[in-house]
């Protein structure tokens, strides 16, 4: 059995996956299995693996009819063996020392999630938010704490994470696989809650493609209301597997804060009519899964407050809110959580268009 299992989802990369593999074939640590699962791949996707497998034992080659990334990693996970699990985009890169250092923090420590940084390339088309979200700073959690997900730069992406296989065992934790964009987010919010300690380094260790022509990256960033409607649909799977594993009795105050900047602030930057109906989806959702919900609305930091409280008048039948209203809650949101500089900037594009 293997130390490390590396898990990689292949699908229609032939101009990608040799550069991918090799990365894994160089790693400085040995004891490694690379499980690549090819999920009914259509190019020469195939024969790359195939290639490869016979350059190097360690990779292990599963074809199924196409599924999704969630559905591969799926399968990956159940065709793997290692103690630790990871994964890795068929058109990423891991650094050489990348499986080294996942199993240096996992056996050092015990815990069982250890979350790490990552670079970017081409480099120039990074921005401060992408460069934030990679870069974890040097802490452990040996217990969950909302910090965690809603203050550390821990998401949204599964590939900088690795994990023991108990932990996946224990909660019978696996991909969603109705979930064709946000998979990564469900997984995170419904691992790191029952993780028996989680890690963060700040070591970059992983090699992020920030854009390639057909990738679900690609598609789900061209168009920004369908990426508002995607992001409505991972904020109710979060909700609902929040509230059926009993996490919100603790937290459901910091879930729908997050909420609100996640997903609330970009729903008001909609087209009125799409925007009036994802406002009053949101809030059933809100209603569905929050106990108390009243209460917690008003626990909210007060600039979350207001811009809930808008989307709630929205949702009701006899207070719709002015478009004033919705404007100046927006605008002291932004201001609040962003700063001036931020709204400024917003401003001008605006006026710009």
């Amino acid at each position: 059995m293997a130390k490390l299992s590396v898990i990689v989802p292949v699908y229609n990369v032939e101009d990608c996956l040799d550069e991918c593999l090799a990365s894994l074939r160089s790693q400085t640590f040995g004891d490694i299995e690379i499980v690549c699962v090819n999920d009914g791949s259509t190019d020469r996707s195939r024969e790359v693996l195939a290639r490869c497998r016979d350059q190097d034992e360690r990779i292990t080659v599963v074809d199924q009819a196409n599924k999704g990334l969630s559905g591969a990693r799926n399968t990956g996970i159940s065709m793997s063996t290692g103690e630790y699990v990871c994964f890795l985009d068929s058109d990423d890169k891991f650094e050489p020392n990348a499986c080294e250092r996942i199993v240096e923090e996992l056996d050092k420590f015990g815990t069982e999630v250890v979350v790490f940084g990552a670079s970017t390339f081409p480099e120039a088309m990074t921005d401060p938010w992408m460069k934030q979200v990679l870069s974890p700073r040097d802490t452990r959690y040996n217990t969950f704490q909302s910090d965690l997900l809603f203050k550390e730069s821990s998401t949204p992406y599964v590939w900088r994470v690795a994990l023991k296989r108990s932990v996946l065992d224990r909660t019978r934790l696996a991909f969603d696989e109705s979930l064709k964009f946000g998979e990564d987010q469900l997984f995170l919010f419904s691992l790191y809650p029952q993780a028996q300690g989680v890690q963060l380094v700040s070591d970059k260790l992983y090699l992020y493609r920030l854009s390639r022509s057909g990738s679900l990256m690609d598609d789900a960033t061209a168009d920004d209301a369908r990426k508002v409607e995607k992001n409505l649909t991972i904020t109710h799977a979060i909700f609902k597997y929040w509230n059926a594993h009993g996490f919100m009795t603790r937290w459901s105050n910091q879930l729908m804060n997050w909420s609100v900047k996640f997903e609330l602030y970009s729903i008001l930057c909609q087209e009125r009519s799409a925007r009036n109906s994802m406002a009053k989806e949101l809030v059933k959702v809100w209603r569905d899964s929050v106990p108390d919900f009243g209460t917690c609305l008003k626990k909210l930091p007060g600039h979350a407050e207001a811009l809930a409280s808008v989307a709630v008048k929205m949702a009701g039948s006899e207070t719709f809110p002015s478009e004033r209203e919705i404007k100046s809650a927006m605008v002291r949101y932004r201001m609040k959580e962003y700063g001036f500089g931020s709204f400024a900037s917003g401003a001008i594009k605006k006026l710009r268009q």
